[in-house]
Parts: structure tokens; C-alpha cells; sequence
């Protein structure tokens, strides 16, 4: 049972007891925000995942989570969440453990429209590199953008963004990874 204030475009860890056979989740929450709140559920499945993917329900459960696509039988993990204000604001989200051996990025907007002008990747080989993605398109809230990583280096250190909300004052964007 967790109680408390959920932070927004922060994760918050919540451990589960030894019996993890979850049936339901339930939330009594109250949104701070005039337009309302969203709250995001990702699961760390660890030495279950192959437990998990066996049972019959797989295919209707995959399509309801960002981080899984059910037709390349990708996994995908957060790598962070960054919040963008302003028409150029600049964040960068590192990596960590989490970069290692990535084959691709992707981006979903949270809480609203967004438009990013650039995506630049530094490996830990300490190059770095421009990803060809959107050029100013709109990224549609809620949506997930795949970006294959170019080159032979799959070791992510940071990923340097530019980004922007479309109609609204700020975005928050979370980045994923897949190393499959």
C-alpha cells in the first residue's frame, strides 16, 4: 500500500511483498491540476517475465503497457522523465546502467502535445550523435515514438533533448529504451 503525493513527471518506486500475484490496483486520488491528472503504471518483472509472457492473457495485457511490442517481442525499460518549458528548453537524461547494449529509444509526451527540434546521443565511447527523428513534427500526447539508435555502439550515456509543448505551457516526456 503506498500513501502519499505522486510528483509529477517522477517516478515513484513502489516494492511489493514476496506475493506478487496482483489481481487489481486501485487508486483514491485527487488531481492537482485544473485539466485533471494521469497516473502511469510500469512494472519491473524481473525473474518473472517468462512466467508472465507464458500465461494466456499475454496478448491482451502486452498492448496495455508502452514498454512491451507484442509484433518484434521488444521489452522496453524507462530510462527517465524529463519536463520541458519554454520554446527551446534543454534537458538531458542519463542513462546510467540502463544504457547499456540499447537498439533503440522512444518517446512518449505525458501530458501534452510536443514538438522536438533535436535528439542528440552520447555513447560512452564519448561520441556523439544527432538522431534523424520528427524535425519539428508534433508528438500526440499519450502516443510512443520509436527511434533505432544508428552505428555499432549500443552503449547509451545520455540523450540530449530539445523539446517543446505544443498548445500548453509545458510537456513532460518519458524516454524508454529496448535492447532487443
Amino acid at each position: 500500500m503506498f500513501e502519499g503525493n505522486l510528483p509529477q513527471g517522477r517516478a515513484v518506486n513502489i516494492n511489493l511483498p514476496d506475493d506478487r500475484a496482483i489481481r487489481e490496483v486501485e487508486f483514491f486520488c485527487r488531481g492537482t491540476s485544473p485539466r485533471g491528472s494521469r497516473v502511469d503504471i510500469s512494472v519491473d518483472l524481473g525473474r518473472y517475465q517468462a512466467e508472465w509472457r507464458r500465461n494466456p492473457n499475454w496478448n491482451r495485457w502486452a498492448g496495455a503497457f508502452p514498454w512491451v511490442d507484442r509484433e518484434r517481442d521488444v521489452r522496453w525499460v524507462t530510462l527517465g522523465t524529463e519536463r520541458f518549458e519554454g520554446r527551446r528548453d534543454r534537458e538531458t537524461t542519463v542513462a546510467a546502467w540502463r544504457g547499456q547494449q540499447i537498439n533503440s529509444i522512444a518517446l512518449q509526451p505525458m501530458n501534452a502535445d510536443a514538438r522536438c527540434r533535436s535528439i542528440e546521443v552520447t555513447f560512452r565511447n564519448g561520441r556523439s550523435r544527432e538522431l534523424e527523428f520528427s524535425r519539428g513534427n508534433y508528438l500526440t500526447e499519450g502516443e510512443f515514438y520509436r527511434i533505432d539508435l544508428p552505428g555499432g555502439d549500443r552503449n547509451v550515456e545520455r540523450i540530449n533533448m530539445t523539446c517543446q509543448a505544443v498548445r500548453d505551457r509545458a510537456v513532460t516526456m518519458q524516454i524508454f529504451a529496448s535492447r532487443q
